[in-house]
């Protein structure tokens, strides 16, 4: 130890010098540490100030006391909303994954094909009761919607003296719902005007058609070659049909009748669907026998009671 008023060992000297060196140093430290916090809450202001739509104080100025209570409101609030987008995102991760787009159908998708969807408005039945048309007739195409459940009261009446033209609309396959019109041609082309007109029509002048439709089959007839002799056969069956007359104008049945194919020759040309059958069919005779008593005789007005 060095007594009083004399000077201090060089090597006290040099350890107190380097002692003050080593505190400057770290007084140097803590000022840049303060310096850089200082910037980094400025900083985090103008953040915050950008999010409120604010203006920042300026990195270097000091930052009032008022505007402090501010900033550091605004910092939990910008850390909410961020964890807050955080959450939304995966909420929609969830439930993408729950939708089957990540590869996996979820069980709601499962159990709806499992179990057959309620029928729609728009997959009603067909009407059993005719609807009117909102138009007249136009073509022979019209009357086939006769057959179903349409009339068109314009047309005209099926009322007073004989001959009623008539239209038959033939459905003649159970696998195809094409309709198509049948004429009797022994009938029809006989010579006479008045014969063409009742039996072959203009479609505007019919005041009946005769709705006829395959039903079913009955015993085989023979089998029918396709082609060339190692070409597929088909079976001829015979054809159940039922024939049904219907006024145009008001979609009224008059009558109803079932018919058997009386055809046994194999047809020249067959359109098939999914069957793979042949069916023989109404001829001409037995039309004209079925029909002739609402076409050729009168009809009288009935009586007013």
């Amino acid at each position: 130890m060095a007594q009083a008023g004399e000077p201090a060992p060089v090597g006290d000297a040099e350890q107190n010098a380097a002692k003050n060196a080593e505190q400057g140093a770290a007084g140097d430290t803590e000022s840049a540490a303060a310096e850089q916090a200082e910037q980094g809450a400025a900083k985090g202001a103008e953040s915050a100030a950008a999010d409120e739509g604010g203006a920042a104080t300026p990195v270097g100025q000091d930052v009032p006391s008022g505007r402090t209570t501010a900033i550091g409101a605004a910092l939990p609030k910008r850390t909410w909303t961020v964890a807050g987008g955080l959450a939304a995102v995966l909420v929609a991760l969830i439930c993408l994954g729950c939708g089957g787009l990540f590869g996996e159908a979820s069980p709601t998708a499962e159990t709806s094909s499992a179990v057959p969807a309620a029928p729609s408005a728009s997959a009603a039945p067909p009407a059993t009761t005719p609807q009117a048309a909102t138009r007249g007739v136009r073509s022979a195409a019209d009357l086939d919607r006769v057959c179903g459940n349409t009339y068109f009261p314009t047309a005209p009446r099926y009322r007073g003296r004989a001959p009623h033209p008539i239209v038959i609309s033939a459905r003649e396959r159970l696998d195809l719902g094409d309709r198509s019109q049948r004429i009797p041609n022994r009938f029809a082309y006989s010579g006479s005007v008045t014969a063409k007109n009742t039996w072959a029509p203009a479609a505007k002048q019919a005041q009946l058609v005769a709705c006829l439709d395959l039903i079913g089959a009955g015993a085989k007839v023979r089998d029918c070659r396709t082609g060339p002799a190692n070409a597929p056969k088909l079976p001829l069956m015979t054809g159940r049909y039922q024939l049904t007359v219907i006024e145009v104008a008001t979609g009224r049945k008059l009558a109803q009748s079932t018919l058997t194919g009386s055809g046994t020759d194999c047809p020249w040309v067959a359109m098939t669907g999914s069957d793979p059958t042949l069916y023989t069919t109404v001829d001409d005779r037995q039309l004209h026998r079925a029909l002739q008593a609402r076409v050729t005789q009168d009809v009288q007005p009935k009586k007013r009671s």
